[in-house]
């Protein structure tokens, strides 16, 4: 017995009906050799005395494909399989080479001359793993040709729609609809047949994560694998339920493969999380949870298959969310201003905070058009839109946003403060190069002067006029001595100027423990002083 597979497929609403038809799948039928039962009529039996036509012949299976096809022989267990269920079997042959796309089969392989030959009744195309996805329009045309080649030989087209590999950095669940999808469309040109492989193998894998379909490369597919596929091939080459040999396939187990190969009873009409409806597949919503007609509540989700949420969580325009955080803080929808935290299910203001922008410049742009992109930060423009940005919380006084090169942050780190100014001379006399702009010698004069107005830091400027220029004075911050060297190895392609790179020291903070910084704010030969500051802490 292999209990894995039923034992889960059993809660499963979809999964729970394809093992109702095991007892009937997977087991030889009754009579399959072209008799009547002896159940039937006289005048049955006597009709069936009369002509006796014997077996109809085997159905000739051409199958045209890779890898994918010829590992562990998926042919010869597809011919093991319709000679069991079917009462004239099946002969097969194949044209194989391994990645081989569906254009090689057209131009390279011979599978188009196997095809135009005429002497099979059924073909059976596959093409690469995800040439689906990596060029679905060479597909398409490649497929079109073949299926024109196909039912101009007078056979039928059979599509093998595969499996989503698992050593590519695509979410299965996306890449076998992707696969299905085209494949579909390929099957559309003759209303072709399509083994849903790829469907098939994600109910297994549903029902048990650890069915052994892959072999070690997660792409190519072991025995079992193998076996499953070729009873969804079988069951779409012969429209009957797949019936194994009395000598399991591949030396599987007889439960396992029984259990897999039950999937393909009564076809796999759609794939896990999906319904039959009205003819079509209905992936599983708040509108058909788990079926049909299933209807969820107002606000539940539908969480596979079942209305509602898993716990700790609540059903919120149906979405299942947690009630702590910023956008459902205590109540469904109940979303806090900006800069304010959940805490005990009320928004509340920290004292300092870093708000992260990342994907949402167009925050800072909204406040200050000049400040349009991310390279523009460590300009005037955008140091007024993230002291603008912070100021408009309604919990900050100030902020900063990091300039520099990769890795920056993408946010503003937003704190109290006091706003100055200073005239052009008044900063002249705290660094002699300060002429205005955003520039190292800047950064100096604004914290020497905020220095000698009692604080224990400030950047900026953060606005300017004809004469002066505006600055943001803070307090309880950290001041770092560190190596211009080690600001430079903190970030890549710039040296470690406050107008430029204050990114470095940002990083540089963020790598000490403290939430993010500013600086350089003083320069002596190879050394520098940069500003470190801290989020409030949680109560």
């Amino acid at each position: 017995m292999c209990p894995t597979l039923r034992d889960v497929f059993g809660p499963h609403a979809r999964v729970a009906l394809l093992v109702g038809t095991l007892a009937a799948c997977g087991n030889p039928p009754a009579h399959h050799d072209g008799g009547v039962s002896a159940d039937a009529p006289d005048a049955a039996r006597q009709d069936a005395a009369l002509v006796d036509t014997g077996p109809p012949p085997p159905t000739r299976v051409l199958f045209v494909g890779n890898s994918y096809t010829y590992f562990h022989d998926l042919p010869a267990v597809v011919e093991a399989i319709l000679d069991r269920s079917t009462p004239g079997g099946a002969e097969v042959a194949s044209v194989t080479r391994g990645g081989a796309r569906l254009r090689d089969h057209w131009m390279e392989t011979g599978a188009r001359e196997a095809i135009e030959a005429a002497e099979h009744d059924v073909v059976v195309l596959q093409g690469q793993s995800i040439e689906t996805v990596l060029d679905a329009m060479d597909f398409q045309t490649h497929a079109e040709l073949l299926a024109d080649a196909v039912a101009a030989s007078g056979a039928r087209g059979v599509w093998y729609a595969n499996w989503a590999r698992r050593d590519v950095e695509i979410l299965p669940d996306v890449l076998w609809r992707a696969i299905e999808r085209e494949y579909t469309t390929a099957a559309s040109h003759h209303d072709d047949e399509v083994a849903r492989v790829g469907a098939a193998w994600e109910i297994a894998l549903l029902a048990d994560p650890e069915a052994p379909l892959f072999e070690s490369d997660r792409s190519h597919p072991a025995p079992a694998g193998t076996l499953l596929a070729s009873c969804v091939i079988a069951r779409a080459i012969s429209g009957v339920d797949p019936v194994l040999p009395d000598e399991t396939p591949l030396g599987l187990d007889r439960a396992l493969a029984e259990s897999l190969c039950g999937i393909a009873c009564g076809g796999v009409p759609c794939g896990p999380e999906e319904s039959l409806c009205d003819g079509a597949c209905q992936p599983w919503d708040a509108e058909h949870c788990g079926g049909c007609d299933v209807v969820c509540g107002e606000e539940d989700p539908c969480t596979r298959g079942t209305c509602g949420c898993d716990l700790g969580r609540v059903g919120c325009d149906r979405m299942c969310v947690f009630l702590g955080n910023v956008q459902h803080c205590g109540a469904c929808n109940d979303a806090c201003a900006l800069g304010e935290r959940c805490e005990d299910a009320s928004c509340t203001c920290p004292d300092a905070d870093r708000i992260e922008i990342f994907g949402r410049f167009d925050t800072l742009t909204d406040l200050e058009p000049e400040c349009a992109n991310r390279d523009l930060a460590g300009t005037l423009p955008c140091n007024r839109a993230a002291h603008a940005l912070c100021a408009s919380s309604g919990c900050f006084d100030t902020g900063f946003l990091p300039a520099g090169h990769a890795p920056r942050p993408d946010a503003v780190m937003c704190l109290p403060g006091e706003e100055r100014s200073a005239t052009h001379a008044e900063l002249l006399a705290f660094d002699a190069g300060c002429d205005g702009s955003p520039s190292q010698a800047c950064a100096t004069a604004i914290h020497r002067a905020c220095v000698a107005a009692g604080a224990a830091s400030g950047f900026g400027p953060i606005d300017e006029d004809a004469t002066s220029l505006r600055f943001a004075c803070v307090n309880d911050v950290t001041l770092l001595e560190v190596t211009a060297s080690a600001l430079q190895g903190s970030i890549s392609r710039c040296e470690p100027d406050a107008a430029t790179c204050s990114s470095a020291a940002w990083n540089l903070c963020e790598a000490r423990g403290h939430t993010a910084g500013f600086g350089p704010v003083e320069a002596d030969l190879d050394m520098r002083t940069i500003v470190c500051v801290d989020a409030s802490p949680s109560p």
